[in-house]
């Protein structure tokens, strides 16, 4: 062996079948996107019909300072580094998914059908913070006043949990609201008409991978029933 070449302490290997093309930051903040497209926004309209509006677009990235924002729209960036949570001392087979990704394995290596199963090494933490871009004050108003019913839609349960990306297997992603609306004006952003909101969203995930697996063979046992109340068996001697 060499420096830098892995060392296995076990007899039982999991090997990588498929590097993720995605991680758990991206998967969080894609998912966290389409929710946000699909919310739909109520200004109180006295005797007439409220008015309902959706977001037009949903950044992953800090607009640009010459873009021209498509109002009423949103952005979303890291509030902090992702943070890793262990959840045991060692990684985590996850026995629901035996062979339910076999499928991505044939496609991209050419190869035959092989068996899966996705390996958890750890939780994902990632604070985010999500600022929606508007041009009415009745717009603002209409966002803050639906983000903490969104981000709590039962009762059983603080926060929401949604389906992830397909590149990332599906995985379940919760998210809570954190702090739910600050406004940012300013002098200059008023004098453009603008009326930011702020807040930060935190989202929480699985960091997977998906491994190789053999089926073990199960031993066949085969069990002798005696009845207690018959005598014994004696040998006769030829």
């Amino acid at each position: 062996m060499a420096i830098g070449d892995p060392i296995r302490v076990s007899n039982i290997g999991r090997g990588v079948a498929i590097p993720n093309r995605i991680g758990a930051r991206d998967a969080l903040a894609e998912t966290l996107a389409v929710y946000l497209l699909q919310l739909q926004f109520r200004i109180a309209g006295g005797d007439d019909r409220d008015t309902v509006f959706r977001l037009r677009e949903v950044f992953d990235e800090w607009p640009e300072s010459r873009q021209d924002l498509p109002y009423p729209c949103a952005s979303i960036i890291d509030a902090g580094e992702i943070e890793h949570v262990a959840h045991n001392l060692v990684p985590t087979i996850l026995e629901e998914t035996w062979g339910q990704f076999d499928e991505l394995v044939a496609c991209n290596q050419g190869e035959g059908k092989k068996t899966t199963v996705l390996m958890k090494s750890s939780g994902a933490r990632q604070e985010f913070q999500v600022d929606f871009w508007l041009d009415k004050k009745a717009d603002r108003q209409a966002v803050a006043a639906l983000l903490p019913s969104a981000f709590n839609i039962e009762e059983s349960r603080s926060g929401i949990v949604l389906e992830g990306p397909e590149l990332y297997y599906s995985r379940s992603m919760r998210f809570s609201l954190s702090s739910g609306g600050r406004f940012d004006d300013s002098a200059v952003t008023a004098s453009l008409n603008e009326r930011r909101l702020q807040t930060v969203i935190i989202g929480e995930c699985d960091i997977v991978s998906l491994r190789e697996a053999v089926e073990m063979k199960k031993p066949m046992i085969c069990k002798s029933i005696v009845d207690p109340a018959d005598p014994p068996t004696e040998e006769i001697e030829e």
